[in-house]
């Protein structure tokens, strides 16, 4: 029986809400940080895709497919948080990348390279469920303050369809119990791995202050 989205998982998504909800949103300074580390993750979702895609086996191509449909709607979106960023009046460059970051998304490359192309949807149903869930209540809470042409990116994720959430959900139930194992293995590595970036913005906001 896999062990993915049981209890535990569930909190593990439940604090990244939480923490998302406690961040010092009427900081500019923090809303660009958080903007800015949001792109150096998403700089790599066309990425993970395509070399997910091109490593899956002839048995594999119903995934495959799924992966390559995927790249297409990822396209740009990292133009977009660079936007919202200028449009704060920052660029990308005041804020450079925290290690915590790039702990989120680095072993991906590990684990679609050297384990298995799938476990990559672990991450992935993490972020889409994540963002499904709190990016309509954060972008209540930013617009008015920043206006529109700042929100993009996250105006854009809350508008997803729950139920692509829901049929991502399903296509990992139909693998095996050992990938989807690995899936949810990778699930709760990344929502840990989430909440540490989070948990930076506040902490590089506090140092900067002191300094």
């Amino acid at each position: 029986m896999s062990n993915l989205l049981v209890p535990s998982h569930q909190l593990l998504k439940e604090m990244s809400k939480e923490m998302l909800r406690n961040v010092n949103w009427t900081s500019p300074r923090v809303y660009a940080d958080y903007l800015a580390q949001t792109y150096y993750y998403v700089n790599h979702s066309e990425r993970f895709l395509a070399l997910a895609a091109a490593l899956f086996t002839n048995e594999d191509r119903k995934l495959m497919r799924r992966f390559f449909k995927h790249l297409g709607e990822e396209s740009a979106h990292d133009q977009l948080l660079i936007k919202d960023i200028e449009n704060l009046g920052f660029s990308l460059k005041d804020f450079p990348e925290h290690p915590q970051t790039k702990m989120f998304w680095e072993t991906q490359y590990y684990k679609i390279e050297h384990q298995d192309p799938a476990i990559l949807l672990g991450y992935i149903y993490f972020l889409e469920d994540l963002a499904c869930e709190i990016c309509p209540e954060l972008t209540k809470i930013l617009m008015p303050i920043y206006g529109e042409k700042s929100v993009r990116f996250l105006k854009l994720h809350g508008e997803e369809d729950p139920d692509h959430v829901e049929k991502a959900y399903q296509e990992i139930k139909a693998l095996n119990v050992e990938r989807q194992d690995n899936i949810a293995e990778n699930y709760e590595q990344s929502a840990i791995a989430y909440s540490l970036m989070i948990a930076q913005l506040e902490k590089q906001e506090s140092s900067q202050m002191a300094a």
